[in-house]
């Protein structure tokens, strides 16, 4: 019964990420509705561009999370978690620092 929650879970959150990620491709003009400067308002637009993959990554993720705390799995959670913070840190230092652009 877990298995089908899950799935359940799965369908229902990535419907809600697809309809918020109209919300992120939109996000350049929101702060110009409320006053903000273009600068600031391109910046944001980009950032919220992409971040766009995290609704949908945290839409699989917390029902998995769920499922294995359900099952007292915390252990596969944990080695996931930290090849997760590896990855996480060489991908940032990857993308950060050797292929940022230069003109920015």
């Amino acid at each position: 019964m877990l298995g089908v929650l899950m799935q359940r879970s799965w369908v229902i959150l990535n419907a809600i990420a697809l309809l918020l990620s109209f919300l992120y491709v939109l996000a350049c003009q929101l702060p110009r509705l409320i006053g903000e400067t273009a600068s600031i308002a391109k910046v944001v637009g980009v950032f919220a561009l992409w971040m766009l993959p995290q609704l949908f990554a945290y839409s699989m993720n917390f029902p998995i999370q769920k499922f294995l705390q359900a099952q007292s799995k915390i252990m596969v959670m944990a080695w996931i978690s930290a090849g997760v913070l590896v990855a996480h840190a060489v991908l940032s230092w990857v993308l950060m620092l050797k292929l940022r652009c230069r003109d920015a």
